[in-house]
């Protein structure tokens, strides 16, 4: 009876580990697609700009302000508190 329990306990196991992998393997793909994604949302918030004149706000606040769109890094290459928010 034990070595039933250890075998159906193994396949469980494997199957579970089977499912992460996949999880993971599909997780990857959407990260990897983000940047792709946030700069086409950049690309079209300019354009918009230009069209109509004024950024692209969202809640009252320019979309390309927010965090979503990352900032290059200062000339000397280090952020301090102010740069980071």
């Amino acid at each position: 009876m034990s070595a039933v329990t250890s075998r159906c306990r193994l396949h469980t196991q494997g199957r579970d580990s089977q499912r992460n992998l996949q999880r993971s393997i599909a997780a990857r793909k959407v990260r990897d697609g983000l940047p792709g994604l946030v700069a086409a949302l950049a690309a079209h918030a300019d354009e918009w700009a230009v069209e109509e004149g004024g950024p692209f706000l969202l809640d009252g606040r320019d979309l390309k302000a927010s965090a979503f769109f990352p900032r290059p890094l200062p000339a000397n290459g280090s952020l301090t508190a102010r740069d980071s928010a």
